[in-house]
């Protein structure tokens, strides 16, 4: 994951890696290295969506504390 990805590219790697590990065409030392790199996209997208969340309730909050006066 040397370059900048977007969510999408990333849950989309995440796809074939899935597609690519169901087929009985790996070699176990293939399949270590989609493990570890569907471990790295994993992370990757997990941050995304906790910054999102946090941004949405920041939002959510500041909209509420508006409404209130």
């Amino acid at each position: 994951m040397g370059k900048t990805k977007t969510f999408e590219s990333a849950l989309s790697r995440l796809e074939d890696i899935v597609t690519i590990m169901e087929s009985d065409n790996v070699a176990l030392e293939n399949v270590v290295e989609l493990y570890e790199e569907s471990i790295q996209l994993n992370n990757f997208c997990k941050n995304i969506l906790d910054d999102t969340k946090d941004k949405i309730t920041i939002l959510n909050k500041s909209l509420m504390d508006k409404e209130e006066k």
